[in-house]
């Protein structure tokens, strides 16, 4: 019974270092907290890697309550600033690496 007990606790805490660990990531890759954002708080969007900025910007809103609660990109043919991100899908090949029937 004790070994059960002790198989059991070692279990637990390695799903939570496993999950403190994966929140010490979330932290440094997540930018936006949706719990504090307020009307000059900024999305940007992931291109390449990087997060990037465009001209024009769109107002994010809460649909609890109507307000805005940040703003978004919105990026534009016109200035060029799709272009990033249509080349980058155009580099993307058609399936994954995941594919079983390409690399099994």
């Amino acid at each position: 019974l004790a070994s059960t007990a002790t198989r059991r606790l070692k279990m637990l805490q390695s799903h939570f270092v496993t999950a403190v660990s994966g929140e010490e990531v979330l932290k440094k890759f997540a930018t936006v907290d949706p719990e504090n954002l307020t009307e000059t708080s900024k999305v940007q969007n992931l291109c390449n890697g990087e997060w990037t900025d465009t001209k024009e910007w769109e107002d994010l809103i809460d649909p609890m309550t109507g307000k805005v609660m940040g703003k978004m990109p919105n990026p534009k043919q016109s200035n060029d600033e799709l272009k990033p991100f249509i080349d980058s899908l155009k580099s993307c090949p058609k399936s994954g690496l995941h594919n079983p029937l390409k690399k099994p």
